[in-house]
């Protein structure tokens, strides 16, 4: 479909970007197994190549990815596989540790030390991992937390 045929095409871009902003951002993103890439799940991106375009750095910058403990491994693939100019985009990346993983030292350990323990037990490994593949992320961006289910 032509632009000149799209009424939210032919919206002036301030409009469209606040449209946009609804439609896209401040969703968190459970990322696991599938091989399918998170933004699949928005139409509005997949619609035409000018939404694409128009709304795909809002998502990378605006989403909260999770990653199950479980899933570390396929997070981690996640992480190295996105092109730099996205990766660079990310504002956060939260990984969920399970108590079902957790032995109950640990869990009493994680409870006691609090946002240091999640480091220890989660993040610290992550971050060497992607050093070691040559990538780093934003103070601020990798984050742990801890959930039941």
């Amino acid at each position: 479909m032509a632009s000149s045929e799209s009424p939210l095409l032919n919206l002036p871009q301030e409009i469209r970007d606040m449209i946009y902003s609804l439609l896209v951002s401040r969703e968190t993103i459970y990322i696991g197994r599938r091989k399918v890439p998170p933004h699949h799940c928005h139409g509005i991106i997949l619609a035409s190549k000018q939404t694409h375009r128009e709304t795909i750095e809002l998502f990378y910058r605006t989403s909260v990815f999770a990653i199950a403990s479980e899933n570390v491994k396929d997070g981690l693939e996640w992480i190295v596989g996105l092109p730099d100019r996205y990766r660079d985009l990310l504002s956060r990346i939260i990984f969920l540790r399970s108590a079902r993983y957790i032995d109950t030292y640990s869990m009493i350990r994680m409870r006691a030390l609090g946002d240091a323990a999640h480091r220890e037990f989660l993040l610290e490994p992550l971050v060497r991992s992607l050093e070691e593949k040559g990538l780093s992320m934003r103070e601020g961006v990798l984050a742990a937390e801890y959930a039941v289910w």
